[in-house]
């Protein structure tokens, strides 16, 4: 499954944004968080346990200015405008659950 959020992102400020999670399943389960960018985008906490059918919010930190840019090529914020990045969540023996897309967006 794949569940996308946009998030817009100020040129000016450090950004901390919840994105609520479920858990589907009838019983409790253990979430695992992985971004594809973590230079763009990091979960606070990269584990969860969650009750049968409970939710909870997944902590992302969006960096102002991003560590790495450099190998994107020229000015990062006048070049991408809005930029995807992924958010694998595994279950607790690394199989994969599902997949969520936050589209960042940078103003100039």
């Amino acid at each position: 499954m794949l569940s996308t959020n946009g998030i817009d992102h100020a040129q000016s400020a450090n950004y901390k944004h919840r994105i609520k999670y479920v858990n589907q399943w009838r019983e409790p389960r253990v979430f695992n968080f992985q971004s594809s960018s973590p230079q763009l985008l990091r979960i606070a906490n990269d584990r969860m346990e969650l009750d049968a059918r409970g939710s909870a919010n997944i902590v992302v930190l969006i960096n102002k200015f991003p560590q790495g840019t450099a190998a994107l090529g020229g000015d990062f914020i006048s070049r991408y405008s809005e930029v995807p990045v992924y958010i694998m969540v595994t279950d607790e023996r690394g199989h994969a659950e599902e997949t969520l897309l936050v589209h960042l967006k940078y103003s100039r």
